[in-house]
């Protein structure tokens, strides 16, 4: 499998998604990368051919449902959720089997790694959150798909020594608003700001700060909700 350059829109304004970054922690950047690119990109998370389901709830968890594996608990993930504690579900491909898995260790193919660990993608990120230390990325694919979601947390206590997540979504366009995932943060019992999951747009933000993904309801499109997301760090760990 060949690996895929990312490569920014020539148009991107980056002062003005780092002035965001600056003032909120945050920023999404729409039309991020050249048309081609993004596409390439979505089109090979599409040939991914096995889709796991990965959930949890705090203090038990990552578990990935394989494909003809029994379905994670979702009365157990909706007492998490309704007790305010973490809980999660949705699709991840691939994870390796070797024993004593951790999260960050949920990656892709080494195709899909190999673009983000590329210079421009890192610049990018530099540039916009100001962060010139920067060096190194954990990424993962996820697909959300109906009854998919991410409660509210922080990133917050990780031993990866992540600085920033991002989330470069690869949505099919036939996501629409009512589909939900939207990428939410938090303040106090308020939502500060939502980012929709639009094709070819990147979200950054510091971490540790509040945020969830909503859940998707049942009507949504099947298989849509594509997105390259993980944390840029200081070093690799």
């Amino acid at each position: 499998m060949s690996a895929i350059a990312i490569v920014p829109d020539p148009a991107l304004d980056i002062a003005a998604a780092a002035e965001r970054f600056a003032e909120a922690g945050r920023a999404q950047i729409d039309r991020v990368l050249a048309a081609d690119c993004a596409e390439a990109l979505r089109a090979r998370l599409r040939d991914l051919p096995d889709w796991g389901k990965a959930w949890g709830v705090a203090g038990d968890g990552p578990h990935l449902a394989r494909p003809g594996d029994t379905a994670p608990d979702d009365a157990q993930l909706g007492a998490a959720v309704a007790e305010g504690r973490l809980a999660y579900r949705y699709g991840l491909c691939p994870v390796s089997d070797a024993a004593g898995e951790t999260w960050t260790d949920a990656i892709e193919p080494e195709a899909l790694l190999a673009a983000f660990h590329d210079a421009a993608f890192l610049d990018l990120a530099r540039a916009v959150t100001g962060i010139a230390s920067l060096a190194a990325i954990d990424v993962q694919a996820t697909l959300y798909e109906a009854g998919d979601f991410l409660s509210r947390h922080d990133d917050e206590g990780s031993d990866a020594g992540w600085r920033v997540a991002f989330v470069l979504n690869l949505t099919d366009g036939a996501w629409g608003p009512d589909c939900a995932g939207q990428l939410l943060f938090h303040d106090g019992d308020r939502i500060a700001e939502a980012f929709a999951p639009r094709f070819n747009s990147l979200a950054l933000f510091r971490v540790p700060q509040d945020h969830s993904v909503s859940y998707v309801p049942p009507f949504a499109p099947v298989r849509r909700r594509y997105a390259l997301s993980g944390w840029l760090k200081d070093r690799p760990c």
